[in-house]
């Protein structure tokens, strides 16, 4: 709900943000009664059926990706003018994972899973961030991406905790400092 608030404030003019953001303000709760239902244990201080919701929200994420890339290539548009654009009516794909981003930080305070003060502090500081960055004049494209690859570098946190293996770790250590970079 406070999301949906959040959004309709500083995007009063995208009702289509308004409405994707009602959708993960819904589906969030959703899994996570599902998660927490089934899922028991703990990976690093935190509730491990957290860890499954995280995960959930970042392949969405990847599945915008996607999406954007077909979009992108399909457009007129080069990525440079996209990078610098400002916010444009039809650009749902980009609202979304916004909006997605923005749900996934919102929901750990409201699920009870931000308890200590470095978690809090980065949900915040992101939180932030992503309203700043849905009021932007331009650089739509440059704050979708950054979006993207932030979220692609957790996702492999998140893996690691959850199936711990070589092959997760490799993949963690040698990308997420490429996502940090970018």
């Amino acid at each position: 709900m406070a999301l949906i608030v959040l959004v309709a404030l500083t995007c009063p003019e995208r009702p289509v943000m308004i409405t994707v953001a009602c959708g993960w303000g819904v589906l969030f709760p959703a899994l996570a009664k599902w998660f927490r239902a089934s899922i028991s244990g703990e990976c690093e201080g935190y509730p491990r059926w957290s860890y499954f919701l995280c995960i959930t929200q970042q392949l969405a994420l990847i599945c915008l990706a996607a999406a954007l890339v077909y979009q992108l290539y399909a457009s007129p548009m080069t990525i440079e003018e996209w990078m610098r654009s400002p916010w444009r009516p039809g650009m749902v794909i980009e609202e979304q994972v916004h909006a997605l981003v923005l749900g996934a930080m919102l929901k750990d305070f409201f699920l009870g899973t931000a308890t200590d003060y470095g978690f809090i502090a980065h949900h915040s500081f992101v939180v932030i961030g992503c309203v700043v960055c849905l009021t932007l004049p331009m650089g739509v494209g440059i704050t979708t991406i950054n979006a993207i690859q932030a979220e692609s570098g957790s996702i492999l946190y998140n893996l690691m905790l959850v199936f711990p293996s070589t092959l997760t770790r490799a993949l963690y250590f040698i990308v997420m400092p490429m996502s940090n970079m970018a």
